[in-house]
């Protein structure tokens, strides 16, 4: 998010808006890069706190930059709300990396002339996974990130009732991993 800044990643701040497996990914990145402060913010407890678990703070967003927000934000929910969380959080000059899924038609958030009076860098899309290979081996070989996501392992024949836990954001539930054979 920030490759084009001079500052070491260690000078730097990131929150990370949604606390799933993508967001569960996304800390234990930051980590792994070396980021000083890493924030995670999500309506589930039980997912803030596996990311604290793999190096996130819970709090404290609020102050970082003394009080000016922080220097990135990578949002990975898809909802309104979280995206315009974003624009709220992050600093001046700062970057907001959007890869949630907005399915939704309440529009943008915030203005092109908002994003410009606070020359906030926006980009967005889809993750290039396949590009990114070497770096998701090195995190999976390197952190714990994996035994933290993966949540269930069950039978195929209970995927209704998992998946309609998964909907109603039940504590404890990341991703779950079917089993067609069991």
């Amino acid at each position: 998010m920030l490759a084009d800044s001079n500052i070491p990643p260690a000078q730097l701040s990131v929150a990370v808006i949604g606390c799933g497996p993508v967001g569960l990914c996304a800390v234990a990145s930051a980590r792994m890069l070396g980021f000083g402060q890493i924030f995670a913010i999500d309506r589930v407890q039980s997912r803030v706190d596996t990311a604290v678990k793999l190096g996130a703070q819970s709090q404290g967003y609020e102050t970082a930059n003394d009080g000016r927000g922080v220097d990135a934000v990578l949002e990975v929910v898809g909802a309104y709300e979280a995206l315009k969380l974003s624009f709220e959080i992050v600093r001046m000059g700062g970057v907001v990396s959007s890869v949630g899924v907005h399915a939704h038609d309440k529009g943008f958030p915030v203005s092109p002339g908002q994003c410009y009076d606070k020359n906030v860098t926006f980009k967005s899309g889809r993750c290039p996974a396949r590009s990114l290979m070497s770096e998701v081996s090195q995190l999976v070989k390197t952190t714990d990130v994996v035994r933290h996501i993966i949540s269930h392992r069950v039978p195929l024949a209970a995927a209704a009732e998992m998946y309609e836990q998964f909907e109603a954001q039940k504590d404890g539930i990341l991703k779950v991993v079917f089993d067609p054979w069991a």
